[in-house]
């Protein structure tokens, strides 16, 4: 037997399990689709947060914080947190706080 001839047989399909075809094995959940759980957080740990936030800006006669974190809680961390309540009223009330010390702390850091 030459060596092409025993690479033809060698490269020949074999019969063994496909293991990149198809799951021949049953679902084991069932045909019922399942849906990654969404992250819905304690409002009691939104509070919370919004409330060392808002207690470590009224303790300061200026910002608590250096101006980078200063633009990323007001761009982004009041708000979302805000956003993370489902009383619509209670999020607006945080807003107002939140966006009156940040005139206050901006006023002082102006002057």
């Amino acid at each position: 037997m030459s060596k092409r001839e025993s690479h033809k047989r060698a490269s020949a399909p074999s019969t063994g399990p496909n293991l990149f075809g198809p799951a021949e094995q049953a679902d084991l959940f069932g045909d019922v689709p399942v849906m990654p759980r969404q992250y819905v957080p304690d409002p009691v740990h939104v509070r919370n947060r919004l409330e060392d936030l808002l207690a470590q800006m009224q303790a300061a006669d200026a910002w608590p914080w250096n101006p980078s974190i200063v633009r990323l809680h007001c761009d982004k961390t009041f708000a979302y947190l805000c956003n993370l309540l489902t009383d619509k009223q209670e999020a607006e009330s945080w807003r107002e706080r939140l966006a009156a010390e940040s005139a206050r702390l901006g006023e002082a850091d102006a002057a």
